[in-house]
Parts: structure tokens; C-alpha cells; sequence
């Protein structure tokens, strides 16, 4: 276990490796003896490499601060490690001087082994009134929060073990800091940084929350590509029964039972909550996999865009790191991706260059890169959009083999990012079939999103400058993709493609409810879609009225029964041999494999599992009765009561095709005595989408969801 400092202990970095990949981390263990301190031209500072607070602080002008912050998403973690963090604040000597000055913030991640404190001695935070003084750096606050764990690091991952770290970062720190310090509360003017272990949670927390920080800098980041491979080593590890046992591990061996707790986490495995990559001195596929799927280069391809979104990136190594080669790998990878990026390499290891490289590197790096525009708390700004994935437990086993982790985009208002205490409420929004959330968010939108017009742009229009009902009435907005091996899941619950309503309904909106700074209440739940989204609107509110209050129809497909089917359009079907003779499939053809799939699925009928309405030319009443039991203006009687709960809005262009459906939908409703907002407007299926979203679908909602009291 690594000693808290006192002026007296003298360190010495080991170089550690541990696994194939020689993978090494920023520990810094005291001396056993005198022999062991480093040597050599990039260690000339030996073990005066951190610097004792106390030494620190005789030479601050600024203030140093330890706090405890409650990390919610820290609660019940398995290890038993506590909630309630250390985190050490930085405030610069202007802090005290000017009472209405705010700062940026650079969020900093320390490495395996290593407490905040040690940390921030390490990088020795009085390096930047240093550079303010030379003029090479700005003045901001500096966030170190403590992610030591029973295990030595948490890895700044989700973990059932040892917590959910991305969210305690990202979401509750940060919310944190900015309603309890003079912050510039907004994406802008945050940065995030790290070594090692903590270069590894900078890229991590950088991909999957580009809504929350702007800029990021790695140092000699760890787990690029980490395969789980089975050592010698590893094996030992297998004696590591109790928590007892794991504290009598020597560090140099230690970091694979932290990886274990961070990445293949098992709630039903006890005492210890994991799995490692062998058993019995075999190696196990399933959790080596899962190691993979939490490596940086892995993980790059899904969150490029999210990468994409910051204004700079920066990662250095040292030419005598160990790690060396798989930061040159990232180096490249992202290239690749085409994510802009500067690399750089410089003289010396792992350890010896961290507080030289903080002082002349990322302190300067962050001031010419974030922004220090003062704005008062309150002040309006443009939304923030990130892709990210959600995790639908509803979705998983689904014979289709569509991934049960769904992109899901999501816009934060103006507000979201300078009032760190708000709570929103959330519009959830389903896409059209052959459509996707990119295609209503960018960056390959269509339609009337295309040339730049995207959802994120309307948005901000509305939310800034807007129809009067949306002043100071902002709320999330999120969609996520339900485009499938069919070009659309019809937003169904079927074995075949999965159960799309449980997931839109519970998995997605707990994630929500989980991760950002909603209102989790009905009441504050809208939910509204396009063509099939619209259809999912219905069928999905009908079902869930406990889960939204306000839904809003735009142009909805699939209301009437088709009770007289062609059989020509199944016999091109049955013609395919497999779903992947789905893929490009012709329009209709498409749409009929995407609504059999989800309307009459069948699992014992491989490799499509499901049934078509006509079968070797013959109609199939049993199955069109399954369509024509999908079709809302059927459903309608058994969910009128859920309906009369709701507040609906439904709209349709008059050269809309399903125009006369539409009106028909609204007709019945009424005959039910459930009131609505209907409007015909002049226009076709899709050219006015993003017009109506923001000037009627959001001020609809701006109406009709429950809002925070106004202070």
C-alpha cells in the first residue's frame, strides 16, 4: 500500500511491467533501500520527484483545497471502497482578489498506485503560477479528485466493482465544482488530462463525454491495447481468493486484479466481484474479449465522432517508456480515424519527465486552448451534442443479431452547462425508418436536416432565440438508433429484433435518468417521432403512460390494418436465403422484412426467424391477424384509458401520403373524448421535419412537461 507523504519519505519509480504488452504504470513506492532509486539523465531529480504538500503549499499564492465530494454513482460499489471522494482544488491567487472573475477548469487524472495527493505533488500544481509569472500559462483551477481503490486505481471506468467512475467524473464532479466554485460552467472552458492510468480515463471520459470537456491531453497513457493475454504472472493471481489475499499482492502484480474489478466485474462472484482472463490456468475468451472491448484503440472506432468534437487533442510519450510503441499505435489509429491530434515524443521514461512535461506542456497547452471568455452564471450559450452508447438489457439475445448497444444521440441545452445545479426535463425523439439519429444530428443528416440544418442547430435556435414559450423552459434532447440489419426496428418488442419498447421505456430512460441531470419524473417525459417514429410514439405511450406525460405524432406510418397483403412482395422475400441478402434491399421489399420481423417473428423459423403474411403464394391469415394486432388505430380501444393521461400533439402535410391516416387517427382519438392539437400543414413527408421540430414540436413541449420552480 502506497504511504500518505510527510516531508520525510523519499520515493523511488519503479519501473513496473505487468502482462504481454509490458504495460507499466506512474506508481511511486517508498524505498525499500538505497538501491533502488532511478537512475539516468530522465531521472536526474531521483526521489524529489514528488514534491510533500507541505513544501508545495510554502511556495503558493493561490490556494489549495482538500474536500470531500459524494459520488451517487459510487454507491453499492462491490469493493466497498467509499463514495465520498478526496479531491484536491486549485484556486489561483486571483481567486480571492476578484470576487466576480470565473475561471476555466483542467481536470487532471493521477495514475495507477497513486493518491491525489502524491498526484498533485507530482505534477506539482505551484508549476502554474510559475508559468502565469513567465507569462506562458493562463490562471485556472486545477481538479484532482482521488481514485485510489481497494485494488490500487479504479481506471476511471464503469464498474458494478468498483463503481461507476465515468459518471462520478463527468457528471457529478464536474456538476460539483461548478456550483461550489467561480467556474466557467461550460464545455468551452473544461479541459481533462492524465498520466498513465489517468492518460487512459482522459481518452475514455474524452470519447464517450465530448458534451462535457473540449480539450484533452494524455500523457504515456496505458491500455491501448490491452488483449488479457494468460502470463505466468496472471496464473499466481488465480491464489488471490479474499480481499485479504489481494492486499498481500506485491504491486509490481497487483494492477491485473484492478483491470479485473474494472473491466470484467462479476456481482456473482464473491468475495472479490471478478473475473480474470484465466481459470484453472486456461484462458477465458469471454472475459478476455472484455478486457479488449475496454482498450483505447478498441473503443476508438465507436466514439470517433465524439473525438472528432474536440477543438485539440494532445498525447506525448517518453522515447525510454515502455509504452512507447502502443502510444504510437493510438497515435496512429487516430490518424486514421481522421481525428486531429498532435503527437509527440520526448527524452525520458515513464515516470521522470511528468511534472517538467506539466509545467512547459499541458499548462500551456490548456491556456491557449480553452476558453477564458468571462460570462455571468446564466448566460446563454449553444448547446452541446454527443454521441454516446447505451446498454439495452431488453435488447440482448435478440435472434436478429443486432447489438444490444445503441448509439444514442443527445443534445444538452445552453443551460445544461453554466447552471451546474439544474435539473432538465428530457424529449425523447424516434428517427423514420431507413433513418438513423446521425441522420437527424449529423453528420450524415438527411432531408430537411441536410446542408448543416441539423436537430443540434434547430435546437439552439429555438432554445436561444425562439418562440416566447421556450424562454427559459430548455430540456434534453435524446434519440437513439434504431436503424437495423431491416433499416428500421418499428420500434416494436419482438424476439426477433428485440424488445424496442422496454428498452425506449426502461433502459434507456434509467440510463438518463442515471448519467445526466434530469428531472426523473413523468411529468418532465416527453416523447415524440417521425413516419415510423411516429408510429413508435403511439405504440409506445399507449404502453408506458407511468413513463411519459406529452407525446407528439409527426406524419406517424403503420396506423391502419392491411388486411389483404401481396403475395408478390412475400415471394421476393422468400426468395432471400439469409438476412444478409436483406442488406440494399429495394424499399418495399426492406419494409416488409423490417415489419415481419417485428410484428410476426418466429423462433423457430431460422435464419429470418420470423413469418411473412403470404406464404408460397398463399395469404397466411393467422399471420396477417399479428399485423393487423400492430396497427395503433386497432390498439386503440384497449389503450384508450392510458391515452386520456396524455397530452398529444399530431401533425401531417397535406401531400403527405399517410395524410388521410393521420386525420383518421386523430378522429378516433376524439371519438374516445381524448383531446389533442392536430394541424394539416402545407408540405410533403419530410420536407418541413426540422421546421416543425422547432417552431411547433418544441414550444409544444416547452408547454406541456413540468419544469423546475423558478428561483
Amino acid at each position: 500500500m502506497i504511504a500518505m507523504l510527510t516531508p520525510r519519505v523519499r520515493f523511488a519509480l519503479p519501473v513496473l511491467c505487468s502482462c504481454s504488452m509490458a504495460l507499466i504504470f506512474s506508481a511511486l513506492s517508498p524505498s525499500q533501500d538505497k538501491g533502488d532509486a532511478p537512475k539516468g539523465k530522465a531521472q536526474a531529480k531521483g526521489n524529489n520527484l514528488i514534491r510533500p504538500l507541505a513544501d508545495l503549499e510554502k511556495d503558493l499564492k493561490g490556494k489549495l483545497e482538500r474536500i470531500k465530494v459524494h459520488g451517487k454513482s459510487l454507491e453499492g460499489n462491490l469493493e466497498g471502497d467509499s463514495a465520498d471522494r478526496d479531491v484536491f482544488v486549485y484556486l489561483p491567487p486571483s481567486y480571492q482578489r476578484e470576487p466576480n472573475r470565473r475561471y476555466p477548469v483542467v481536470y487532471t487524472l493521477h495514475g495507477y498506485g497513486l493518491h491525489a495527493e502524491q498526484w498533485v505533488g507530482f505534477t506539482n500544481f505551484a508549476s502554474l503560477e510559475k508559468d502565469v509569472a513567465a507569462g506562458t500559462a493562463k490562471e485556472m483551477i486545477l481538479v484532482s479528485p482521488d481514485a485510489y481503490s481497494l485494488q490500487n486505481g479504479s481506471f476511471y471506468s464503469n464498474s458494478a466493482a468498483t463503481g461507476d467512475w465515468e459518471t462520478f467524473l463527468a457528471v457529478e464532479l464536474v456538476g460539483y465544482i461548478d456550483s461550489h466554485y467561480r467556474t466557467l460552467a461550460n464545455r468551452a472552458s473544461r479541459g481533462l488530462m492524465g498520466h498513465s492510468m489517468g492518460g487512459y480515463g482522459t481518452f475514455r471520459l474524452g470519447m464517450k463525454h465530448p458534451e462535457v470537456f473540449s480539450s484533452l491531453f494524455s500523457m504515456s497513457a496505458c491500455c491501448v491495447l490491452d488483449t488479457g493475454e494468460v502470463t505466468p504472472a496472471m496464473v499466481q493471481l488465480e491464489a488471490v481468493k479474499t480481499k485479504e489475499d489481494a492486499a498481500k499482492v506485491p504491486f509490481a502484480q497487483k494492477s491485473p486484479l484492478a483491470r479485473a474489478a474494472a473491466w470484467s466485474a462479476n456481482p456473482d462472484n464473491p468475495p472479490l466481484f471478478f473475473d480474470l482472463p484465466v481459470k484453472d490456468g486456461k484462458p477465458q475468451p469471454v472475459i478476455a474479449a472484455k478486457w479488449m472491448a475496454n482498450s483505447l484503440m478498441v473503443k476508438l472506432e465507436p466514439y470517433a465522432l465524439n473525438l472528432k468534437m474536440m477543438k485539440a487533442i494532445r498525447m506525448n510519450v517518453g522515447l525510454q517508456d515502455a509504452l512507447l510503441q502502443t502510444n504510437r499505435d493510438m497515435d496512429r489509429a487516430l490518424t486514421s480515424a481522421g481525428i486531429t491530434h498532435t503527437f509527440e515524443t520526448f527524452e525520458g521514461d515513464h515516470n521522470g519527465q511528468v511534472g517538467m512535461n506539466f509545467e512547459t506542456k499541458v499548462l500551456p497547452f490548456f491556456s491557449n486552448q480553452l476558453s477564458f471568455t468571462q460570462t455571468a452564471a446564466g448566460v446563454k450559450t449553444q448547446g452541446t451534442y454527443a454521441r454516446i452508447k447505451v446498454h439495452g438489457k431488453s435488447l440482448e439475445g435478440n435472434l436478429s443479431g443486432e447489438p444490444a448497444d445503441r448509439d444514442v444521440s443527445v443534445y444538452l441545452p445552453p443551460g445544461y452547462q453554466t447552471q451546474g445545479t439544474r435539473r432538465y426535463p428530457v424529449l425523447y425523439l424516434l428517427h423514420g425508418y431507413t433513418n438513423s439519429d446521425v441522420g437527424w444530428f449529423g453528420p450524415e443528416s438527411r432531408g430537411s436536416f441536410a446542408g448543416g440544418n441539423t436537430m443540434t442547430a434547430a435546437a439552439d435556435r429555438a432554445f436561444t432565440s425562439g418562440a416566447k414559450e421556450l424562454a427559459g423552459r430548455e430540456f434534453i434532447l435524446v434519440m437513439p438508433n434504431a436503424y437495423t440489419i431491416y433499416q428500421g426496428s418499428m420500434f416494436s418488442n419482438s424476439v426477433t429484433t428485440g424488445d424496442w419498447e422496454s428498452f425506449i421505456a426502461k433502459d434507456l430512460v434509467a440510463y438518463m435518468d442515471s448519467h445526466y441531470r434530469t428531472i426523473p419524473e413523468r411529468a418532465s417525459r416527453g416523447l415524440a417521432g417521425h413516419s415510423m417514429g411516429g408510429y413508435g410514439t403511439v405504440r409506445i405511450a399507449a404502453k408506458y403512460p407511468q413513463v411519459f406525460s406529452s407525446i407528439y405524432i409527426l406524419s406517424a406510418c403503420c396506423l391502419t390494418a392491411s388486411l389483404n397483403p401481396n403475395p408478390q412482395s412475400s415471394a421476393k422475400a422468400e426468395a432471400l436465403k439469409g438476412p444478409e441478402d436483406a442488406r440494399g434491399a429495394e424499399r418495399g421489399l426492406a419494409t416488409l422484412l423490417a415489419e415481419a420481423a417485428a410484428w410476426s417473428p418466429n423462433p423457430q423459423n431460422p435464419p429470418f426467424y420470423f413469418d411473412l403474411p403470404a406464404k408460397d403464394g398463399k395469404i397466411q391469415p393467422a399471420i396477417v391477424a399479428k399485423w393487423a394486432a400492430n396497427a395503433p388505430l386497432a390498439m386503440i380501444d384497449q389503450y384508450a384509458a392510458s391515452l386520456k393521461t396524455l397530452r398529444i400533439g399530431i401533425d401531417v402535410g397535406d401531400k403527405d401520403t399517410l395524410a388521410a391516416s393521420n386525420r383518421e387517427l386523430n378522429r378516433v382519438l376524439k371519438g374516445y373524448g381524448i383531446q389533442t392539437s392536430f394541424e394539416v400543414y402545407d408540405g410533403d413527408h419530410t420536407n418541413h421535419i426540422v421546421d416543425r421540430m422547432e417552431r411547433v414540436v418544441l414550444p409544444f413541449f416547452a408547454k406541456t412537461l413540468a419544469f423546475p420552480a423558478a428561483r
